[in-house]
């Protein structure tokens, strides 16, 4: 893990004018990841350090994890700054969708398991996010329990049997992860505002249109749509550039 976090870069930061960034960027890293934090957090940041932590496999974003002090109360958090620079990929695959439901409804499903979120920005055209969220401690992804195959346990084979020792077979894990999807789904069942959000996925089907970018992602799926590039132009229609 490296000593200090480097400076995210402006179209990712919290800042609202150059100026505010480049003064930022100017200070020691230290003092530069408190200030980036308190602009996040809408908080006085008292402290934070980098953690002697990596992230376990996955292949979206850099992720860096921190101890935080806040200067109001003296609590101590353990927190994930996760980053991911936009790329025509990402904005093909929509991959700012992630950042979007943690900022419109993650802090309405804190009581269903999900990790709260501090900050969360995300660019559909893009594909940009920075995401600022709460370590779960003692927690593992629950893909580690589906063996090497797995894309995110790409590089960490050795480790499985550790990880998962003194936990659910996989069975298990898959049914919990669908009770918590159903309690999530549940909350905003047949909510037509969720009509609203373009970037949810089908929200423009239900609305009663998007058959465009849908027939282009499916080509694209099997070898027939010419690639990214096709299917972003398919989208680009409606808003997301």
């Amino acid at each position: 893990m490296a000593e200090t976090v480097d400076p995210i870069p402006y179209d990712r930061s919290p800042f609202a004018t150059k100026a505010e960034y480049d003064a930022y960027v100017a200070l020691p890293s230290e003092k530069r990841l408190v200030q980036t934090l308190s602009h996040m957090m809408g908080a006085e940041v008292r402290s934070a350090s980098p953690r002697n932590q990596s992230k376990m496999g996955g292949m979206s974003g850099v992720i860096q994890f921190l101890d935080v002090v806040l200067a109001s109360t003296g609590e101590s958090l353990a927190l994930v700054l996760k980053t991911a620079a936009g790329s025509p990929l990402r904005a093909t695959l929509g991959s700012a969708r992630e950042a979007l439901f943690y900022d419109a409804f993650g802090s309405s499903l804190e009581d269903a398991n999900v990790p709260r979120c501090f900050y969360a920005h995300g660019d559909m055209a893009t594909g940009d996010t920075t995401l600022l969220m709460q370590c779960l401690e003692n927690a593992v992804p629950a893909g580690t329990f589906f063996g090497g195959e797995q894309p995110n346990n790409w590089g960490v084979q050795e480790r499985l049997p550790e990880l998962c020792a003194g936990n659910p077979p996989p069975e298990d894990v898959a049914a919990d992860g669908f009770k918590l999807y159903a309690r999530m789904h549940a909350a905003y069942w047949r909510d037509e505002a969720l009509l609203s959000k373009p970037w949810l996925r089908a929200s423009d089907w239900y609305a009663g249109c998007g058959e465009a970018a849908w027939r282009a992602g499916q080509a694209q799926a099997s070898g027939e749509g010419g690639g990214p590039a096709a299917l972003m132009d398919s989208i680009s229609w409606r808003g997301y550039r």
